[in-house]
């Protein structure tokens, strides 16, 4: 033990008194402390980041499941104009289309980006989503962002474009 000791010495400064196995036994513990912090903040940010990269998966699942929707009822992903046609179906579907890009939002981390696809999603369902009737049962229930956005393009002029639904590229 003489080397290791005379090495622990030399690197944490140690006098060679009678007490120097003491003072290492000490600073090696507080030494083995430190990495155990260390390692168990190194735990916590990779089970952090482990979260939100589930959560921002799931998110694009669901709007994976979006897409196919449209796909499978192509009528309805282009908005219905006439209120006597919105039948529960259609209020459904928006729903859907609703909650898909509210968790795009929240989760996926190219936000800017998805910003521009959720609203030319809510463009093609702008007249339901204007209506009085989304507006007293449905509209409160999504967060503020959401509104903010479904606010936004309501308030457009209507000669705006709509995209194409969005590959789930980024």
């Amino acid at each position: 033990m003489g080397p290791v000791l005379g090495f622990f010495q030399w690197l944490f400064g140690i006098s060679s008194s009678e007490h120097a196995a003491d003072d290492l036994s000490a600073t090696v513990a507080v030494l083995g402390a430190l990495i155990a912090i260390g390692a168990a903040l190194i735990a916590w940010w990779q089970v952090y980041k482990a979260g939100q990269l589930d959560r921002e998966m799931q998110a694009r699942a669901m709007y994976e499941s979006y897409l196919r929707l449209c796909f499978e009822n192509s009528p309805m992903s282009s908005g219905i104009e006439d209120a006597n046609h919105w039948t529960d179906r259609y209020e459904w579907f928006v729903s859907i289309m609703l909650n898909a890009a509210e968790s795009v939002l929240l989760f996926v981390s190219a936000k800017d980006e998805w910003e521009e696809t959720v609203k030319s999603q809510i463009r093609y369902h702008k007249a339901y989503l204007h209506s009085t009737k989304f507006r007293e049962r449905e509209f409160k229930y999504y967060d503020d962002r959401m509104r903010d956005l479904i606010e936004k393009v309501c308030g457009e002029a209507n000669d705006q474009p709509s995209s194409p639904p969005r590959a789930l590229t980024s």
